[in-house]
């Protein structure tokens, strides 16, 4: 009986501890298969957000290349307009210049308004009706006055034009009452 005894001890023991190596196995197979596959879950989800990233940052970077290569030609015509200008500029540096001198005379501080003669003594070498073209480009409008004479003056000015005027006319109103008055005031 003590040897049946030890047999089935020795059985138990046995199994038990053929079990705890086996359910220690099987724990630790199945915890590397649950951590395989949350690491495959992981990586696979990782190497989706990674292309979709790349994806959207391509197509920012793509559109960056776009607007800077439209900035770029925009400011290449930008700056092929302003070459033409310059050389148009320096090829009718008379005209130019004519409607400057033109401009000069026509801004004077106290000289809202000139006599074509007197500007055409000023501007030499043009015709008159050259010096007309002159005086349009640079802004001005003619006028004549009740000798036919005839005026320039800068469209800008006019309001400063206008405003004098109405100072003379209450300037005369004033001298007119004056003088009706006896020259008393």
């Amino acid at each position: 009986m003590y040897e049946f005894l030890v047999t089935v001890l020795s059985s138990a023991v046995v199994s038990t501890a053929l079990s705890g190596a086996l359910v220690w196995f099987l724990q630790s197979w199945i915890s590397e298969r649950v951590k395989n596959a949350i690491k495959y879950e992981y990586d696979s989800k990782l190497e989706t957000h990674k292309a979709q990233l790349k994806a959207v940052c391509d197509a920012e970077v793509e559109a960056h290349k776009a607007k800077l290569a439209a900035q770029n030609a925009a400011a290449t015509e930008r700056l092929k307009a302003d070459l033409q200008i310059a050389h148009l500029r320096e090829q009718q540096k008379t005209d130019f210049m004519a409607e400057e001198t033109v401009r000069h005379f026509l801004s004077h501080k106290t000289h809202i308004e000139r006599s074509f003669e007197t500007l055409k003594k000023h501007l030499g070498g043009f015709t008159d009706d050259e010096l007309r073209k002159i005086l349009v480009r640079a802004g001005a409008f003619r006028t004549f006055r009740e000798d036919g004479s005839e005026w320039w003056k800068l469209l800008s000015r006019m309001p400063e034009w206008l405003e004098r005027v109405k100072d003379k006319e209450e300037t005369k109103d004033e001298r007119q009452e004056f003088e009706e008055d006896g020259g008393t005031g």
